[in-house]
């Protein structure tokens, strides 16, 4: 399996998968993309999003037969070494990212404000929390 930057040419890809994921879709600009390949195909993805105060990790993905791999983990550890500091994330699976080293922000910041929006088709958006990376309990 190889992680690297997304081609153009894989967009329309990655963006079926987020839609059939329920991830965000919309504006998705190749260079914000690190995709996983595996013999040929697209398995999983996610996007490292600049909010001009932070950077935000958004539309992790992982294609259905290929979870528990270990693939959503070095993805996000992809965007982590991209950019350690002012990371953060929206989710409503915070304990996965807690083992990579993010921490729950108790308080939305500028930069990362709960809209109602972001809640549109999410499954539970009661559980949505928001985190920021942390490198000093990371283990990457």
């Amino acid at each position: 399996m190889i992680i690297r930057p997304a081609k153009e040419i894989e967009m329309g890809t990655v963006r079926e998968l987020a839609e059939q994921f329920n991830l965000d879709s919309e504006e998705m600009p190749v260079s914000e993309f690190i995709v996983a390949e595996d013999k040929g195909s697209i398995v999983g993805f996610v996007r490292l999003k600049d909010n001009r105060t932070c950077f935000e990790l958004t539309s992790l993905g992982v294609v259905t037969s290929n979870r528990n791999l270990g693939i959503g983990k070095k993805l996000v550890e992809a965007v982590a070494k991209k950019q350690p500091d002012n990371l953060y994330l929206a989710t409503i699976i915070p304990d996965f990212f807690t083992k990579l080293g993010f921490k729950t922000v108790k308080e939305s910041t500028e930069c990362m404000k709960k809209e109602p929006a972001w809640c549109e088709g999410c499954p539970a958006p009661e559980r949505c929390v928001i985190m920021k990376y942390d490198p000093a309990i990371s283990e990457f």
